[in-house]
């Protein structure tokens, strides 16, 4: 596929990202009240706080990387997914100990059991993450595309499906975002075994500054 193809195909996908996020804030917005969607707000503000910083700039550091050529795409693959669950996991803990210790007052309003449900996904998010740019750095632009892009189109099919039987409701959103996440993260993994066929491997020196 020439440059401008790809070009166009990926200022495409970021349209359609854009407006599917669009018509589902839009959707979600006339659907649920001022308080529900506050709640909502908040409960995903906490989880892209979680995710920024669990990611710490790790995907130019994985471009980098690639690019020398030092490691196979099996050891990249391998390494990035030990490192998706362990920081996953470590950001998860450590986002709930800051909420549960900071009290009420940090989280004022939101049921518990919503914010849990919603951090949980945090090692798929992650994975997501660091396999798309795994893809990029393949040149497999085509599911790097549907990897940052497919989630946001996903999501305007579960508030249009939610709100065609009448049940748009904060805790139905955050159910199925949850399963959406989770199935999103394991799509670019899966990919992945395209061009890394043989068995995974840790090597903890690609993690190194």
């Amino acid at each position: 596929m020439s440059l401008i193809r790809q070009s166009g195909h990926s200022l495409a996908w970021q349209i359609g990202g854009f407006l599917a996020m669009a018509v589902s804030g839009m959707v979600t917005a006339r659907w649920l009240g001022p308080a529900d969607r506050g709640l909502l707000a908040a409960v995903y503000l906490y989880l892209q706080l979680a995710s920024s910083l669990g990611t710490l700039s790790l995907t130019g550091a994985i471009f980098h990387r690639l690019g020398q050529r030092e490691r196979t795409l099996e050891e990249f693959a391998g390494t990035l997914a030990w490192a998706s669950a362990g920081l996953g996991v470590a950001a998860l803990g450590l986002t709930l100990a800051l909420l549960r210790s900071g009290g009420d007052s940090w989280h004022r309003g939101i049921p518990w059991s919503i914010l849990v449900l919603a951090l949980l996904p945090l090692p798929c998010l992650f994975a997501m993450t660091y396999f798309s740019t795994l893809l990029r750095g393949v040149m497999d632009i085509r599911w790097y595309n549907l990897s940052n892009h497919g989630p946001k189109l996903l999501s305007l099919g579960v508030v249009l499906a939610l709100a065609a039987v009448g049940r748009l409701r904060v805790w139905d959103l955050v159910v199925l975002g949850t399963a959406s996440t989770i199935v999103t993260g394991v799509i670019p993994a899966w990919r992945m075994r395209r061009y890394a066929p043989r068995p995974w491997r840790f090597r903890s020196d690609l993690l190194r500054l």
